[in-house]
């Protein structure tokens, strides 16, 4: 068997991808869903509403202070349920009810926190009396250039490790 090394491919292509990459926010994506399988769901678009606005007015990092003048509407002829979007000069958030059992959040945020999505994610669950599990949940970084890392992945911008052309 032979072994090749980084530099016996050509590595330009994915050394122009790593630079073109703008990272410019953090995505978050949960599907919450009752701890308790059993219980009566409880929720509605009310109900989901204020929990946005109280998550939101509960942010306490010096990031997240926008999030309480969080721009909120309403849309409650989605099928069986309805989703709430929230829109600040710092990012945006979408609870999607489908009516039934669970509820997605989409939270973007031009600041890379993970600290700051579980703290929003904390305080929209406590809103409700009945516990709240995230059943699936989603991140990704943001941006352009074919973005695949997080500002802090990226680094100071020096080539990578793996680009290495031979001479």
């Amino acid at each position: 068997s032979h072994f090749f090394l980084p530099e016996d491919y050509d590595q330009r292509g994915p050394l122009e991808q790593w630079k073109s990459q703008q990272p410019v926010g953090h995505q978050s994506v949960m599907q919450l869903e009752p701890k308790n399988p059993n219980k009566k769901i409880d929720f509605s678009m009310d109900a989901i509403k204020s929990a946005l606005k109280m998550a939101l007015s509960s942010m306490e990092s010096d990031e997240s202070k926008a999030m309480s003048s969080a721009d909120i509407k309403e849309v409650d002829s989605v099928g069986d349920g309805g989703l709430v979007t929230a829109l600040w000069s710092g990012g945006n958030c979408v609870a999607l009810w489908n009516g039934r059992d669970h509820i997605d959040l989409n939270l973007f945020t031009f600041v890379e926190s993970k600290e700051l999505h579980d703290e929003f994610v904390l305080h929209f669950r406590t809103y409700f009396r009945m516990k709240l599990a995230i059943a699936l949940r989603d991140t990704q970084p943001r941006g352009y250039g074919r973005v695949v890392n997080f500002p802090s992945d990226i680094g100071d911008r020096s080539d990578p490790h793996w680009a290495k052309f031979k001479e």
